[in-house]
């Protein structure tokens, strides 16, 4: 199915806003690679461990090109925040920013993190740097977060779209809440991926993105997970299986 069809999926809240668009992508990055202590709005009496994403790191780094960063070979230009510099204030101040012609700065955002959905939007949160949360709650309330005009936020982070229902409303969570601020266009999970391949799977997305001119994000997608697909050799499996790729879903502007 992946290698003969361009997979989309279209929302209520995103069936109109299907516009084409020239603008160009600058990207917001922003992840947690390190192990940190938590406490969970369910559990307000105790701290508990999470585990690392190393592969954040590689996979931000490869994806964004500071600059505030000389030299860097990331794919898009833009602004990379990672661990402690996840915090609430340069998210929100990073949507806010615009250029000299008062249009948004950045144009995508890359969200790669670890997401746990609750029975709640109050109790399901994405995690951000020094053990804070974001719950759904708190980013649907907030006036400062809103994704208007932006052409693409990437949930890269297990089961952002996956819903708490099982009557067919798998498309909800993270990426729910996202469309519910103006976000036209979310590429999410359905489970919980792999950080060793979600940043070659990633990478390879923007690229074909990029070096190829009027490309869309549906065409982008199925290169990308093609690629994934025919990496199996004599000798290895590589990340050809559809766990390493199938998981991520495009939801709304696919182009």
């Amino acid at each position: 199915m992946v290698e003969k069809y361009q997979n989309v999926i279209l929302t209520p809240r995103t069936r109109d806003s299907l516009a084409d668009s020239t603008a160009e992508w600058k990207a917001l990055g922003m992840g947690v690679s390190e192990g940190q202590m938590v406490t969970y709005p369910d559990q307000p009496e105790q701290k508990q461990k999470v585990e690392p994403l190393p592969g954040t790191k590689d996979e931000l780094t490869a994806i964004v090109r500071d600059e505030n960063t000389p030299n860097e070979k990331g794919i898009l230009s833009g602004r990379r925040f990672l661990d402690k510099d996840f915090t609430l204030k340069n998210f929100t101040d990073s949507l806010a920013a615009e250029t000299a012609d008062g249009k948004r700065k950045f144009t995508v955002i890359h969200l790669a993190s670890h997401f746990h959905l609750g029975s709640s939007w109050s109790n399901s949160y994405l995690f951000m740097g020094n053990g804070k949360l974001l719950t759904l709650e708190e980013l649907s309330g907030s006036p400062q977060i809103n994704f208007g005009d932006v052409e693409l936020v990437t949930l890269s982070a297990c089961n952002t779209a996956l819903g708490g229902y099982a009557n067919g409303r798998e498309v909800e969570s993270l990426a729910g809440a996202i469309q519910a601020k103006s976000g036209k266009a979310v590429l999410a999970t359905l489970w919980a991926v792999s950080d060793r391949s979600t940043p070659e799977l990633m990478s390879n997305f923007y690229r074909f993105r990029k070096e190829k001119p009027g490309t869309t994000k549906a065409e982008a997608l199925q290169q990308a997970q093609r690629k994934m697909i025919a990496s199996a050799t004599k000798t290895a499996a590589g990340f050809s299986h559809p766990y390493f790729w199938s998981g991520f879903v495009l939801i709304g502007n696919w182009r």
